[in-house]
């Protein structure tokens, strides 16, 4: 449940670019900045494969981000997340 909530909140855009992304809840929406991420920044967060790039890509070029059954992901920290998602879109074709 948790999961299916917090992926509910993200909408993913591509139009422009495929690293931007927005949070939205129901009274704003908030964008975050992209600030630049490289894996040793965040190996230990990485490391947890919570999400990872599988090698597809969409239909606009975009990559696909997986994201596998862990135990764990109603614990994963919202900054974590953010932060490896805002990695592996940052990631170029």
């Amino acid at each position: 449940m948790f999961l299916f909530h917090l992926l509910s909140s993200v909408k993913f855009y591509s139009k422009q670019s495929c690293n931007a992304f927005f949070f939205s809840s129901a009274d704003e929406i908030m964008h975050q900045d992209i600030i630049p991420l490289y894996a040793a920044d965040i190996h230990d967060q990485l490391k947890k494969q919570f999400a990872y790039l599988s090698g597809g890509r969409g239909e606009d070029g975009c990559p696909v981000i997986t994201f596998p059954d862990y135990p764990a992901f109603s614990e994963i920290p919202e900054k974590e997340f953010q932060n490896v998602l805002t990695y592996l879109t940052s990631i170029p074709k």
